[in-house]
């Protein structure tokens, strides 16, 4: 699949990063094996999208996956940042000082997960009650 640009400036990931790398569809069942186990944080709803799409993609069916979005979360607990900021991963660095770098795809997945464990201490609720009566619980089915 084509990279755009903008991508590949933003995430320093381009097809020569991957040249060597399994395709979607190669690592799709174990991916998805691991997957199905576990709620699924992201910080936005980018990650749920992009799976969706490669599975769309690739004719590969997408079981139903537990998706906790970061952003709602963060919303519930620092209502206080619309429009100061917003709940943006860079907003929320500054606010709790959080260190990470940012727009790389494992430091952004990490980040959303401090996200999560500093709402759980800001609510005094843990992840499965913050997750249970609020919309940061999607779930997602498609084929």
């Amino acid at each position: 699949m084509p990279f755009a640009p903008f991508n590949v400036e933003l995430h320093g990931i381009s097809a020569k990063t991957v040249e060597n790398a399994p395709t979607f569809a190669e690592i799709w069942p174990k991916l998805q094996v691991l997957l199905t186990r576990h709620a699924i944080v992201q910080h936005s709803r980018f990650d749920e999208h992009a799976i969706n799409a490669a599975c769309k993609a690739h004719g590969l069916y997408q079981p139903r996956l537990s998706w906790s979005n970061s952003v709602t979360i963060a919303r519930t607990a620092w209502p206080g940042l619309k429009g100061n900021g917003g709940h943006g991963l860079a907003n929320l660095k500054r606010h709790l000082s959080l260190e990470f770098q940012h727009h790389d795809a494992g430091e952004d997945a990490r980040a959303a997960a401090l996200v999560v464990l500093r709402a759980e201490v800001e609510l005094s609720k843990p992840f499965e009650q913050i997750t249970s009566n609020n919309t940061a619980f999607q779930l997602s089915f498609s084929f």
